[in-house]
């Protein structure tokens, strides 16, 4: 492994843990099977697991995700959310800094937009803006530690000037 590569990956791993203060963890992604019917989201459709919990006692959840639908730009000011792409095409837009004007939370722009296909595995820590644009249907399992909470979804509008 490249020094480079190495020195991000140490980095990006230190920002996950110092803002999420989470226990180091292994998550068997194949062998998890979620069970139940998916529901209806405003997006596509979703099945939950239960909630796990780390060494350290903090809670997490797995949901499986038809994403089918482009979702509205939010961020979640609590929660880190790691998206593993299964199928499909879609672009996703990351960061930026998020202002409130008028009472509402605002972007200017994206600072980061690229296409994610089967294979990707996107990480977005607590705070970061982000939204995805869909080409095809796209099957994620997606992580959030601390589990899911509709309350720490917050729409982000992006300034059109």
């Amino acid at each position: 492994m490249s020094e480079q590569i190495e020195r991000i990956e140490n980095f990006t791993k230190a920002i996950i843990i110092e803002r999420t203060q989470i226990a180091p963890f292994l998550v068997p992604m194949l062998e998890i099977e979620l069970k139940g019917e998916y529901t209806d989201n405003p997006y596509g459709r979703q099945r939950s697991s239960e909630n796990y919990v780390d060494s350290s006692g903090r809670t997490w959840g797995i949901y499986d995700i038809e994403f089918e639908k482009p979702f509205k730009n939010q961020k979640h000011d609590t929660h880190l959310e790691i998206i593993w792409i299964k199928e499909g095409l879609a672009t996703i837009k990351l960061g930026g800094k998020v202002v409130e004007e008028e009472g509402k939370l605002k972007l200017q722009f994206f600072e980061r937009q690229t296409a994610i296909k089967a294979g990707n595995l996107i990480i977005i820590p607590p705070g970061t803006p982000h939204g995805i644009q869909i080409q095809e249907t796209l099957k994620t399992r997606v992580i959030m530690f601390p589990p899911y909470d509709r309350s720490d979804s917050l729409a982000v509008e992006v300034n059109s000037s």
